[in-house]
């Protein structure tokens, strides 16, 4: 199974609407790769002509991706199977006006791998880009499968409200 995300958070539909021809969005844990490839869709009905690089670290989720974008005819995304928090400070991946991180941090293991994540993202910002950031599972009215995984990964995370995504449908999704 692949993990995805229902749509963007309408907070940064806003930020992405400023984008200006040209622009680059880093999508960071992109999964399946539709939010991606809705980036690109809405940014070419206005007008714009922006490129979008998602990351994840499921190979399954990004043959998804790449599959998908091929079947809605979009070819200002690329896909590729990388875990930024593990990527050398030679690899190098370009800048982005954007990095977006939507639930990610909340899923990708300990204190330190999510420092990693911030300082990663913020490498790959242009001067003057933006970090977009969300997490998951700040509410007391979670879905109980969520605080089941809560639970059960807290000796690994060290951090209530955090889980590790292991490829499997979340909660949401079953």
């Amino acid at each position: 199974a692949i993990p995805s995300k229902k749509g963007l958070h309408p907070m940064f539909e806003e930020e992405l609407g400023r984008l200006l021809s040209g622009s680059k969005v880093l999508d960071v844990g992109c999964g399946n790769g539709k939010i991606s490839i809705e980036i690109c869709q809405t940014a070419n009905k206005l007008g714009k002509k922006i490129s979008v690089l998602g990351l994840d670290v499921n190979q399954e989720a990004i043959a998804f991706a790449l599959e998908y974008a091929a079947k809605e005819g979009v070819d200002d995304c690329r896909f590729l199977t990388k875990d930024i928090c593990m990527m050398e400070t030679d690899e190098d991946i370009g800048v982005f006006d954007i990095v977006l991180c939507q639930l990610v941090i909340s899923i990708i293991g300990d204190l330190a791998q999510r420092q990693g994540l911030l300082e990663k993202s913020y490498r790959h910002l242009k001067n003057g880009g933006i970090l977009l950031l969300s997490a998951s599972g700040a509410s007391e009215d979670v879905n109980p499968a969520y605080l089941e995984l809560y639970k059960r990964d807290f000796p690994i995370t060290g951090e209530y409200r955090t889980y590790l995504s292991r490829g499997e449908p979340s909660p949401a999704e079953q």
